[in-house]
């Protein structure tokens, strides 16, 4: 006896089922599947047939020789049925069957929401039409549709080339699927309902004290909110954990003081959302709700963004390579000393990342284009994080805070690009709550303050980009110092030359007008010491490395343009001659770009 190809029953009208089925149809090569709609009368004559149990939930059907399936597991026995890949989601079937339906209806619920419905079932084509088992039924709708006569809000005849359809009511033996009231939510949903609470308080939390610090006049009140919650977060810490905290963020943004603050986070929300949810009984978020927690992460998201991006835009962030970084080495990099400097050698790269940085982070600021501005930010984003934890950036914790509220904003709007990319349905107008402010002077109100929060964190943060550049930044006046030294003579407590030990003899010196001094010693390793150079007294001062005193030297400049430094150094006296390098001694900073290359330049 000939085996029954195995069918399959989707909603009709829904244009993610819809989608699915053509999906299947297109992987589907040795034809195992049958198709007809859940509205028709063969698919309720199946299921009798198949023994289904009434009524069948909201979901695709399948019927096989081992019965009727619903939701998950019909969905990944028909995966099973297309062959490899696809058979490989067969292996979720060892996921409890109650998550994977909760993960499902969730969807289904959605469906119509996310993906839009048709107001009528779609005809096969002529050539897939023995595959659909409702498509005599559909054509006889369609046939009667046609022949009866026009109303006023039905054209008398159809355009030839109309698509083929069958309105869904025409059928009437389909039953309406309107529920008489809402069925109360599962323990699965309600589980959901409160992970989402605890979500939102969560990201609120880890965002304040946005907008506070990032408008003119806050810095105050932001720096206030920072020191109080500080101190909180330090008693929780000794009364919870027993730790200690001496060392706050001052450069790092992955210290444990950091991580206590995350856990604290953690339980207010647990503890707020456990008290949101005993006040509403479980009932999900508001659709007013959510709008409101995804508009204040977009917003301090994209003033983040901005303000990244700038410093990025004017090479602020990493700066350029300067003196100080020629006589390195890759084994005395630490990787992120090695990224710094990967960043800081090509300024033209540096800029292409703070424009798509600026660009996610403009975007954001309107809702019209909030879904562009979280696409692009998740893209910078994800390199950003891929960075930081590869290369040890202790900035861990903060940009994949960033990333999460991407996704969130981004959250949406997935399953339609989902359903757009992969199962080529087209995109459904997203429909967006009307504006709560109702009469035109708060409206007028609410543009005026949107136009000035856009002039406050991407306007301002690009003037104060700009005027730094010129200020510190590589367009600032370079001091006579400035750049590469090579190392003539070198007199230490009476020793002069070889005579110096290798790991305190210098043999090149570089100057950066940001303050920085690299000496290169005999022994091949480099000493960096921050310093200031007073060209009117002829001094440099350099920091001591322990906290100490303070080194000063002497700068007099000879007549054939040498240089000599006298003073005193780790507390013994030292006199230095320095002849400068010319400015292109340097492969990594004078090789520049070439648009030929015969052959890899790669040293």
């Amino acid at each position: 006896m000939e085996k029954r190809p195995d069918l399959v029953l989707f909603d009709g009208v829904c244009n993610l089922c819809n989608g699915a089925v053509a999906f299947v149809i297109e992987r589907d090569r040795r034809a195992r599947f049958q198709f007809a709609s859940l509205q028709s009368e063969v698919a309720r004559e199946r299921l009798r047939a198949a023994g289904a149990p009434e009524p069948l939930p909201d979901s695709i059907v399948l019927i096989d020789q081992d019965g009727v399936h619903v939701r998950s597991a019909a969905a990944l026995r028909i995966a099973r049925g297309l062959g490899f890949p696809w058979t490989l989601a067969a292996l979720a079937l060892v996921v409890p069957r109650g998550l994977r339906d909760a993960l499902y209806d969730a969807v289904a619920r959605s469906r119509y929401r996310w993906f839009g419905r048709r107001e009528t079932c779609a005809l096969p084509t002529p050539a897939l039409a023995a595959r659909f088992l409702d498509a005599p039924e559909l054509a006889r709708a369609r046939a009667a549709a046609a022949a009866a006569p026009p109303t006023a809000d039905a054209p008398a005849s159809a355009p030839a080339d109309a698509p083929v359809r069958a309105p869904a009511n025409a059928l009437a033996h389909a039953p309406a699927r309107a529920p008489a009231s809402e069925p109360a939510p599962t323990a699965w949903q309600r589980g959901a309902a409160v992970l989402l609470r605890v979500l939102v308080l969560y990201t609120a939390l880890y965002a304040l004290p946005f907008p506070l610090g990032a408008v003119p006049g806050t810095e105050g009140l932001a720096a206030a909110y920072e020191s109080g919650k500080q101190g909180l977060v330090t008693e929780f810490a000794a009364a919870a954990l027993g730790l200690e905290l001496t060392v706050f963020p001052a450069g790092s943004g992955d210290t444990t003081y950091n991580y206590v603050e995350l856990l604290a986070y953690a339980l207010v929300a647990l503890v707020g959302a456990s008290a949101w949810t005993a006040r509403v009984r479980a009932r999900t978020l508001t659709a007013r709700t959510l709008d409101t927690w995804r508009t204040y992460l977009r917003l301090a998201l994209g003033a983040v963004m901005l303000s990244y991006g700038w410093v990025k835009v004017f090479p602020l962030q990493f700066g350029t390579l300067g003196p100080d970084d020629a006589f390195a080495t890759y084994g005395e990099s630490s990787p992120m000393g090695l990224l710094w400097r990967f960043m800081a050698a090509s300024p033209a790269y540096t800029l292409f990342g703070g424009l798509a940085e600026v660009v996610g982070g403009a975007l954001l600021l309107w809702r019209r284009t909030q879904l562009a501005g979280a696409l692009v930010t998740l893209g910078v984003m994800a390199n950003v994080v891929a960075l930081n934890f590869c290369y040890d950036v202790p900035v861990k914790l903060f940009s994949s805070h960033l990333l999460l509220s991407a996704l969130i904003v981004a959250a949406p709007d997935l399953p339609r690009l989902a359903a757009f990319l992969f199962l080529r349905l087209p995109l459904e107008p997203r429909h967006e709550l009307p504006c709560p402010l109702t009469s035109r002077a708060a409206r007028i109100t609410a543009g005026v303050l949107k136009l000035a929060f856009v002039v406050c964190v991407a306007v301002l943060p690009a003037y104060a980009g700009y005027q730094a550049l010129h200020e510190y930044g590589p367009l600032a006046p370079r001091s006579e110092l400035h750049g590469t030294y090579r190392v003539l003579a070198f007199d230490r407590d009476g020793h002069s030359g070889a005579a110096v030990p290798d790991d305190q003899r210098w043999v090149a010196v570089g100057w950066s007008d940001q303050g920085l001094l690299a000496t290169k010693l005999a022994s091949g390793t480099q000493v960096r010491r921050g310093g200031s150079h007073d060209a009117a007294a002829g001094t440099l001062t350099l920091r001591a490395s322990g906290g100490g005193e303070p080194d000063v030297l002497s700068v007099v400049r000879e007549d054939d343009g040498r240089v000599r430094l006298r003073g005193t150094l780790a507390g013994a006296p030292v006199e230095v001659l320095l002849e400068r390098l010319p400015d292109d001694a340097h492969l990594l900073t004078s090789r520049g770009f070439h648009w030929i290359n015969e052959f890899p330049f790669n040293r």
